[in-house]
């Protein structure tokens, strides 16, 4: 069953969204005016982001709603 769904495809086939992950990872890293945003939202406003951020679904391509 492993062999007929081909999971290695699945590596090849997401490895340019990858790259562009981990390209905008670094420079949110890297750049310090992204860190500095947050002293001008405010400690309310952040929790309000983060709490957003951890509850917008992300759904794959292919993905079924069932």
């Amino acid at each position: 069953m492993v062999r007929v769904n081909q999971p290695w495809l699945l590596i090849t086939g997401l490895s340019r969204a990858l790259a562009g992950v981990f390209a905008t990872a670094a420079f949110g890293l890297i750049r310090s005016d992204i860190w500095q945003v947050t002293l001008y939202t405010g400690p309310l406003r952040d929790a309000v982001f983060t709490l957003l951020s951890i509850r917008t679904p992300v759904r794959l391509p292919g993905q079924s709603d069932a």
